[in-house]
């Protein structure tokens, strides 16, 4: 089920329905310490997937890394009552039917700040976005900073119309013009893209598109050469 990166990485990408545009969600997974689960922007809930996580370790550590992946996560509550639930700024406020225990800021809480480096990407606040590195194999994990198409997998014309709008269908790591839009302060975005490509890292997992698997870091820089410092 799940596509292994590293010894301790894995991804899983499901279908994302919006109407008639479907396009990907990628999950990501890191096995910690003591065999916990650091889980990011979990896909749809089912008895499977559960399984397979057990598979792996134990689903300890859920994380919200942006205000627009919400989709899924009632049903991960009520499947992980005793687990940590880690959400961004604004999360709690946008929904607070869900009893997130943590909010993330700068600092990686202890329990994973071995395993990962993290960086809020200020100057969006519709989203609060947060990248992580993932230390022992040099992998960002981003949620919508770029989308990554270069092909297309066989969408269906409403996807390709809408990618295509947002600049972004067959295009490899790229900005969606939608992301444009939430720029509230492109100096405080391009701060934070360039304290994440400072990271040198070589992979990077994408909420949405394929993986990249070398030269990630010079990936996102080039991809945000049009906002300046």
């Amino acid at each position: 089920m799940f596509t292994q990166l590293a010894p301790t990485l894995w991804t899983l990408t499901h279908p994302l329905h919006l109407g008639p545009v479907c396009m990907d969600h990628t999950m990501t997974v890191a096995l910690l310490p003591d065999e916990q689960l650091w889980i990011h922007s979990p896909v749809a809930y089912s008895p499977a997937l559960a399984q397979a996580l057990t598979a792996l370790g134990k689903p300890t550590h859920f994380v919200a890394p942006s205000i627009y992946h919400d989709l899924y996560w009632r049903e991960w509550f009520a499947a992980y009552p005793q687990a940590q639930f880690y959400a961004v700024a604004g999360v709690r406020e946008e929904h607070p039917e869900l009893p997130f225990t943590h909010v993330l800021d700068q600092t990686a809480p202890s329990d994973w700040n071995d395993a990962f480096a993290q960086v809020p990407v200020g100057g969006m606040p519709k989203l609060n976005e947060i990248a992580f590195l993932h230390r022992e194999s040099n992998t960002a994990i981003i949620t919508d900073l770029v989308f990554n198409y270069a092909e297309d997998p066989g969408f269906n014309f409403a996807t390709r119309c809408t990618l295509k709008i947002f600049g972004t269908y067959n295009r490899y790591c790229g900005v969606s013009r939608l992301l444009r839009t939430c720029f509230a302060d492109k100096r405080a975005v391009r701060r934070a893209v360039d304290e994440i490509v400072a990271w040198n890292f070589s992979g990077m997992v994408v909420g949405h598109g394929r993986a990249i698997t070398a030269n990630g870091s010079e990936a996102l820089r080039e991809a945000y050469a049009f906002l300046k410092a």
